[in-house]
């Protein structure tokens, strides 16, 4: 597709079917890089194998890399036009993969409050999945609100970064808070801590903006920022 044909496509694009592009990104992503592994395993020796298969895994990997290339320009127009996402992307850590992705799930005529974001990406503890009924939060949009946390720590070295930051302070306050807690609850706590800031930094800012005029209802006392001024 050329520039200006992949362009106009993203204009029509619908929040479903930018999910499905994401998700779709996603998994191609992960069978090129699986692929790859493989064929680096044959040329190296660590497989037996021949030239035949290591081409066809090739052809194989290069249609998979097409698939996220293609999906990753019609996701970087769309999320340029859209508002959640053009602020999300304000974030460092954050592009346009994970920005449309957050924006696709988030209906901004029902996003009343932080909370009620929060409950809908699976965040409220009270919430519980109760047997033979469906799934009380988006399982999607939780896997991605996952993927931003690992993001924001990789990324919590750069003088731009917030939300790395926030996850950083907060592991160092939980770990001296309750040391009785495995290390691995304190990261998953921590990062949950730093997710859950972002979101409600991202309802405020809608409504700051005027994208949304009813009261976020912010549920945290400070913004990223200010946490990690005040610290």
């Amino acid at each position: 597709m050329i520039a200006k044909d992949i362009k106009k496509s993203a204009e029509k694009l619908t929040q479903e079917e930018v999910r499905i592009l994401v998700d779709n990104y996603y998994r191609a992503q992960q069978r090129r890089i699986r692929i790859d592994n493989q064929i680096r395993s044959l040329s190296q020796g660590v497989d037996t194998g021949n030239l035949a298969l290591e081409l066809s895994l090739q052809v194989e990997a290069d249609n998979f890399r097409n698939a996220e290339n293609i999906n990753n320009k019609l996701l970087k127009h769309w999320a340029a036009a859209n508002p959640l996402a053009s602020i999300a992307m304000e974030t460092c850590g954050i592009a346009h993969i994970l920005a449309s992705g957050l924006a696709a799930h988030v209906d901004l005529n029902k996003l009343e409050s932080a909370g009620k974001l929060w409950a809908y990406a699976g965040f409220n503890p009270e919430v519980k999945w109760e047997k033979g009924k469906l799934r009380p939060w988006n399982a999607s949009l939780k896997k991605l609100c996952f993927l931003m946390g690992e993001s924001f720590i990789k990324v919590k070295n750069n003088p731009k970064d917030i939300y790395g930051k926030v996850y950083q302070k907060r592991k160092d306050w939980e770990a001296l808070k309750h040391p009785e807690l495995k290390k691995g609850h304190i990261h998953n706590r921590s990062r949950r801590y730093a997710i859950k800031l972002f979101l409600a930094d991202i309802v405020k800012t809608l409504h700051d903006r005027g994208v949304i005029n009813h009261n976020p209802n912010n549920l945290f006392p400070m913004t990223g920022a200010q946490y990690l001024n005040k610290l």
